[in-house]
């Protein structure tokens, strides 16, 4: 499983994830979004505000993938 390492109060922000990877964090009208530039991981979206240990699972063309939201 594959942290995501979010600051809570911010909208738009590079994400370091325990990988070593970065990603990006945006808040597109209702919808928070995650997308990753180097391709390392499927980019996902959820509905719902975030929480602290909120585990995603995400499938994609590699297969599934989960994903852990810590806090900082």
């Amino acid at each position: 499983m594959v942290k995501i390492h979010v600051n809570p109060h911010k909208t738009n922000q590079t994400v370091q994830l325990s990988d070593g990877s970065k990603g990006y964090v945006s808040k597109v009208h209702n919808q928070i979004r995650f997308e990753f530039p180097n391709h390392l991981h499927p980019e996902f979206r959820t509905d719902s505000l975030l929480t602290n240990h909120e585990v995603f699972n995400v499938h994609s063309v590699d297969g599934p993938q989960q994903f852990e939201i810590i806090f900082n």
